[in-house]
């Protein structure tokens, strides 16, 4: 309303259609439009009960289904091992990270797996790690990768037994979240193509795709749907690439 000296009573479905065009642009979700929408809904419903709108140019709006989204910005092999190989722990608090960097860049776990590890659930002897269900991901059973389980049993020699969890945060950092993003925060320091935790994640799952078939992949994912696994069949991003150098070229 600002940006095209708009009154409150001068807006029209059309404006709220371009509205969500912009969120859309911006990459907002689904629920965060519908969000913004019922709050218009609202503030509407407030005009018209002071009488200064006789109707709402939101009432019956909401945005349908939720948006399919392609991984991107994908890592290789040779980064994902880059990222492990060049972390050497130089302070004991960095053995942990560099066992949690295993987890992230081998299994393609994230903080909310790692937090609800115990010790019991490393099995080194087998080269296998059991990690429990969440309330988004299955449990599954995933093999080690040879050099991950000396790092693992480094740190399992010098974790404070007392603790239940695998892993632990310090101080207000209990739930790990914290933890893993100080650990991508130094890992960018030396890694340009490092984005978030996230990415380590898809990069993992998306070269699965490549040796295994589709339920074997959403098993080593632990998928609840298949559906999640498909996003990220290959024809899928090559479609994504398409779109993207047809949007660098129209710029």
């Amino acid at each position: 309303m600002k940006d095209r000296g708009q009154e409150e009573e001068e807006i029209v479905y059309s404006d709220l259609l371009d509205y969500i065009k912009t969120c859309r642009k911006k990459e907002h979700s689904n629920s965060f439009i519908n969000q913004q929408l019922t709050a218009i809904r609202h503030y509407y419903n407030y005009l018209k009960y002071i009488g200064k709108v006789n109707s709402s140019p939101a009432a019956g709006l909401f945005v349908k289904g939720s948006r399919k989204t392609v991984p991107h910005d994908l890592l290789n092999e040779e980064q994902l091992k880059e990222l492990y190989d060049n972390f050497t722990p130089e302070e004991e608090a960095e053995i942990q990270q560099k066992a949690i960097l295993g987890l992230m860049v081998w299994q393609g776990l994230l903080s909310n797996d790692l937090a609800i590890l115990e010790p019991h659930h490393l099995k080194l002897r087998e080269g296998k790690i059991e990690v429990p269900g969440t309330g988004k991901t299955d449990r599954r059973i995933l093999p080690l990768e040879a050099g991950q389980i000396i790092d693992l049993y480094e740190y399992l020699t010098k974790r404070e037994q007392k603790n239940k969890t695998l892993f632990t945060g310090t101080g207000k950092e209990s739930d790990l979240q914290n933890v893993q993003d100080k650990l991508i925060r130094k890992l960018r320091k030396n890694h340009a193509f490092l984005i978030n935790a996230n990415q380590i994640r898809q990069s993992r799952i998306s070269l699965w795709i490549k040796q295994y078939d589709i339920r074997q992949v959403q098993y080593l994912a632990g998928h609840k749907y298949v559906s999640s696994t498909e996003r990220y069949k290959s024809t899928d991003l090559e479609d994504l690439q398409k779109e993207l150098e047809k949007h660098h070229l129209g710029s």
